[in-house]
This record gives structure tokens, C-alpha cells and sequence, in this order.
């Protein structure tokens, strides 16, 4: 069963699988970025940030790089149990 996005820890493994873009040229530009960034590699969860408002941000570590994005643009691939 696959968790939902808020369900995120600490150790998580996740992917880039962003669904539903609103927005308009800039939004497309972030997620052409972040695409590029993942690169179709997993990520490690690293920290889940407090809560701010409706949203949450977490550090995914994919090899050498720190990545902090919000959640919802997340996929669990694998949860620490």
C-alpha cells in the first residue's frame, strides 16, 4: 500500500513524480529544473521541515546533492518501517 504524500519520514526513499502542475511558465521552468536535478535517480528523506501554512518541505539527498522540495511533489517509493 502505498502511502500518502503527508505520511513522509525521515530515511523515506522518494522520487520526483510531481502531479498536477497549476500554474503558468514559471511553474514549468521549476519542474523542468527539479526533473533535471533527480534525474530519474531515488532520493533519501533528510528532514522534514515544520510545517508552514498548507505546506511542508523536505531535504532529499540524491548522491551529492540536497534538495529541498515540497512534498506533494514527492513520491514514497520505499518507507522505513
Amino acid at each position: 500500500m502505498q502511502p500518502k504524500n503527508r505520511d513522509i519520514k525521515i530515511g523515506d526513499l522518494v522520487a520526483f513524480h510531481p502531479s498536477g502542475i497549476s500554474g503558468g511558465l514559471t511553474a514549468a521552468k521549476y519542474m523542468a529544473r527539479m526533473s533535471k536535478r533527480f534525474d530519474g535517480r531515488p532520493g533519501l528523506v533528510i528532514m522534514v521541515m515544520p510545517p508552514t501554512g498548507r505546506s511542508t518541505n523536505v531535504v532529499v539527498q540524491v548522491e551529492n546533492d540536497c534538495i529541498v522540495i515540497n512534498r506533494r511533489y514527492l513520491k514514497v517509493m520505499n518507507e522505513i518501517r
